[in-house]
């Protein structure tokens, strides 16, 4: 009878024969779990719209149904449709190159905004799809406004565009999957129809003048930010110029409040959209 040493243990052909069994199926699972996520990362690449990389229409379309259906009167669900206004202006004024470039920005800033409160799509051509989930009409809206004040706050492949959204809830709007896509598709027909650059909910009364709708601009509030990220939003400012609001994630407005006795230079910022206002002191400052 043959025998082999291991780790100071004799051992038989038959115990020898078993640890081979287990080594070899270790093996042929290590290499299952190594398939199993090249698959899984394939699915999620090939879920990406190769443009933009937002999730595709397939994705979309799957995701609507499973949103819906775990929708209640306490978790609600919310779906915006958004276009980026007169695109085709942009494709046939600079070409198609330059309107991808466009697409590609503003897909980009979308997702930024909505990051950690929802899912991005693109739905086709220049139109998106957002679903929010667990967000009222009210909060969707807000999000709609964000996204709208960053499309149109500064230029996108050297080009000024601006964007139109429409909002549905459910269940507050819809009972069934295809409703919720019609109705929030009926309220960004309305927000091109009145004068684009609009965020519209459905169902709500058209405005007393076919004008833009511009949400009121509040008055500045302090902003709350630790001296560590004022002096990342200033050292943005010195060197690109600009820096963007960390409520919006648009460009803040800054004016130098650079006293006699400073050393560097010392701002104060305020955001347009949703007013947040700091002081960004330099280190010598005071």
């Amino acid at each position: 009878m043959a025998f082999v040493s291991f780790h100071n243990h004799t051992l038989n052909s038959t115990n020898s024969r078993v640890l081979w069994i287990i080594a070899t199926r270790a093996t042929d699972a290590e290499c299952w779990a190594a398939e199993n996520t090249t698959r899984k990362h394939k699915i999620m690449t090939d879920q990406r719209d190769h443009l933009t990389q937002l999730l595709t229409r397939e994705a979309f379309d799957a995701a609507l149904l499973t949103h819906f259906s775990k929708a209640t009167t306490e978790q609600p669900a919310s779906l915006l449709m958004a276009d980026i206004d007169h695109f085709k202006k942009v494709n046939d004024n600079y070409g198609h190159q330059i309107g991808d470039i466009v697409l590609k920005e503003i897909s980009h800033r979308l997702d930024r905004i909505i990051q950690g409160k929802g899912f991005a799509y693109r739905y086709g051509g220049e139109e998106f799809a957002v679903i929010l989930p667990n967000h009222t009409a009210e909060e969707a809206l807000a999000v709609g406004e964000r996204a709208r004040r960053a499309v149109e706050a500064e230029k996108a492949g050297d080009v000024s565009v601006t964007s139109s959204y429409g909002v549905a809830v459910v269940p507050l709007h819809a009972s069934s999957v295809e409703d919720w896509l019609n109705k929030a598709d009926q309220a960004l027909y309305e927000a091109k129809h009145l004068g684009r650059n609009l965020v519209r909910l459905s169902g709500e009364p058209p405005p007393e003048t076919h004008s833009v709708r511009k949400p009121t601009r509040r008055a500045p509030e302090p902003g709350i930010l630790s001296d560590e990220a004022k002096e990342e939003l200033r050292l943005q400012i010195l060197k690109r110029g600009r820096a963007l609001c960390p409520v919006d994630q648009v460009p803040l407005e800054h004016h130098d409040s650079t006293g006699v006795n400073d050393i560097g230079k010392s701002f104060i910022v305020i955001c347009p959209g949703c007013g947040f206002k700091t002081e960004l002191p330099s280190l010598g400052h005071g």
